[in-house]
């Protein structure tokens, strides 16, 4: 099996790592097409949350699968309080699982120096990741754009997800490889972080 042949194994796992075994497919966007832009109606069964939240959940999950994860990021889209406990409930839920930061806070060279305003102010906070790939994939492509794929536009959407899959991966990448090498340099995964 050849770097093609990785490529396409990591491609699959970043999108159907909850669904099972797909195969049959050329590639990883035949597969998405015929499994879920065809069958989105079936699939989003699975992400029907109920009672009046729902829309701010499905709202919340879309902003942390597009942005940079940051536990208070949703606090922008939804007010702060019913961001906290929107995302405590999907935490204690499983669906969402929190990153601690490993990032340290800024000190001072002397005394009585003083931090420039934007150290002052900077808050470091906990990221969240989905518990599952499929997840993070359906609220960055298929939810946001569930009214185009009501309409049939399917070859619009699937255009979509070809123009930022790669962006997408890198995330599963990421934390794949951070699996990795906590494996074969015997560490724990938390301590192994990335900074960019």
């Amino acid at each position: 099996m050849g770097d093609a042949g990785i490529d396409a194994i990591l491609q699959f796992h970043f999108v159907f790592d909850e669904i099972g075994c797909i195969s049959g497919y050329a590639d990883v966007f035949e597969a998405i097409e015929n499994e879920i832009l065809l069958c989105f109606e079936h699939l989003g069964e699975r992400f029907k949350f109920g009672g009046e939240c729902e829309e701010q959940i499905k709202k919340a999950l879309m902003k942390f699968a597009r942005s940079d994860r940051k536990k208070i990021g949703i606090s922008k889209i939804l007010p702060r309080f019913t961001a906290q406990k929107i995302t405590a409930d999907l935490i204690n839920a499983k669906f969402l699982i929190t990153e601690k930061s490993s990032e340290q806070r800024a000190q001072k060279e002397r005394k009585n120096d003083r931090l420039p305003r934007a150290l002052r102010r900077y808050h470091i906070t906990d990221k969240v990741h989905f518990s599952s790939n499929f997840a993070r994939f359906w609220f960055r492509f298929i939810e946001p754009n569930l009214p185009a794929l009501r309409l049939g536009e399917i070859g619009r959407v699937l255009s979509l997800i070809k123009a930022d899959f790669n962006a997408y991966a890198g995330l599963g990448f990421e934390i794949l490889s951070k699996e990795l090498l906590a494996k074969y340099l015997y560490l724990e995964i938390s301590q192994i972080s990335s900074f960019w």
